[in-house]
């Protein structure tokens, strides 16, 4: 950004500056980040996921590991949260509520294989979390097991495609929650089960070793399964995490660009940043229009209440744009 301004407007600003309207942005919307934090807990249904991103160690010139992880709800968008590790403890930020332990989370909980989200279940039992774990996950061991056994794999790939293929005929039809349940009940039940089974056989061949590509994607899957019966009693809940990943898609693509984030005390500035910037771009909208509307309200408000934090929301936003479209046509 430095050398662009400097060789396309001739304007010349210290990085510094740049660095410190970048922290002056995300503290003004740090109440509202926090607010989407409250939403998220409040609802029954979360995606989560978490992705590498490198940051300063101060006083080393060098990069260490930094973390972004990512949470999903289907009526309150995308939110970053950042951390420093991997740990379990990293999901207390968003999942539990430290002053009113009522309104911490307590419903599904989607996610891929990785042991953290078992652990944080394991030691907060009383949350009463349900695991959903992530059909496309499953299917991407198979994708990478074709080459040790193209036929086992190739006709496991085929009957997740299945599953796949009614989901998608139901999205065509506009299916409600009940009827995309009862759909899968009649259809993909009876297939998702069979998978199961076969899994189980299918390790108990000795000549399909645990360490080979295939016996990887069967141990995966299997212990996968249990966790997708979620899917069967609730049509709310998709099959996978893919609306995750596609949120995390735009930062790993920056990231090719900047390649780290300032530093680990600075990684919740980009989380808080890029919250509001997939929000507003997943309606379709100019994040920089949403950015100069709200940052102009909040200049001119002190210790908004939860009310008027609600209506600068980008859902508030994208209402209000698209009601003065209404007016106007």
């Amino acid at each position: 950004m430095e050398w662009r301004l400097r060789s396309t407007h001739g304007i010349e600003l210290r990085r510094d500056l740049m660095c410190s309207w970048h922290n002056h942005m995300a503290s003004m919307l740090r109440p509202l980040h926090g607010r989407l934090k409250e939403k998220m807990r409040a609802g029954n249904y979360l995606k989560v996921d978490e992705t590498p991103i490198r940051c300063l160690e101060p006083g080393h010139g060098k990069t260490v590991q930094g973390y972004l992880w990512t949470y999903h709800h289907a009526g309150h968008g995308v939110l970053f949260d950042w951390h420093n590790s991997r740990g379990a403890d990293c999901l207390n930020e968003v999942l539990i509520d430290e002053t009113n332990a009522a309104h911490s989370f307590g419903g599904h909980l989607q996610s891929d294989g990785y042991s953290a989200y078992r652990a944080f279940m394991a030691k907060h039992p009383e949350l009463g979390i349900q695991p959903v774990s992530c059909l496309a996950h499953i299917r991407r061991k198979f994708v990478e097991a074709k080459e040790d056994q193209p036929r086992i794999s190739a006709w496991m790939l085929i009957q997740i495609g299945k599953i796949y293929e009614l989901e998608a005929r139901q999205r065509q039809r506009g299916a409600g929650c009940e009827l995309r349940r009862r759909a899968r009940r009649r259809w993909s039940l009876r297939r998702y089960r069979h998978l199961t089974r076969l899994t189980k056989h299918l390790i108990l061949r000795h000549r399909i070793t645990p360490r080979s590509p295939l016996g990887k994607a069967l141990h995966y899957a299997h212990d996968q399964w249990p966790q997708l019966e979620a899917c069967f009693e609730h049509g709310r809940i998709d099959f996978d995490n893919n609306s995750v990943e596609n949120a995390i898609r735009p930062t790993k693509l920056g990231h090719k660009n900047w390649m780290f984030v300032g530093g680990k005390d600075t990684g919740w500035r980009s989380a808080v940043i890029y919250t509001f910037v997939e929000q507003v771009r997943a309606h379709g909208a100019d994040p920089y229009r949403y950015l100069e509307w709200v940052l102009g309200k909040l200049m001119r408000q002190t210790n908004p209440s939860a009310d008027q934090i609600d209506a600068l929301l980008p859902v508030a936003w994208i209402r209000q744009q698209s009601d003065a479209v209404g007016k106007i046509a």
